[in-house]
């Protein structure tokens, strides 16, 4: 969806092409595998990944990064 895409380069400008698309799919309900199995990483790659998008959208611990994301 375009508004979700602008809305995140809005809000989040650091966010880099590979951040946006793992927002995409995790908007999408793709599970890690899932979205490991597209980028051609591992599960372990996935999950680093979302911690460290977390931590660039600037959400606490408590936060539920897909949550978040599909809220937007």
């Amino acid at each position: 969806h375009p508004r979700f895409f602008s809305t995140l380069q809005q809000q989040y400008p650091n966010l880099s092409q590979y951040d946006l698309r793992l927002c995409a799919y995790i908007r999408i309900n793709l599970t890690n595998k899932e979205i490991g199995r597209i980028l051609g990483v591992g599960f372990r790659s996935i999950q680093v990944a979302k911690f460290r998008l977390k931590k660039k959208i600037g959400l606490e611990k408590s936060q539920d990064l897909s949550e978040f994301i599909q809220q937007m």
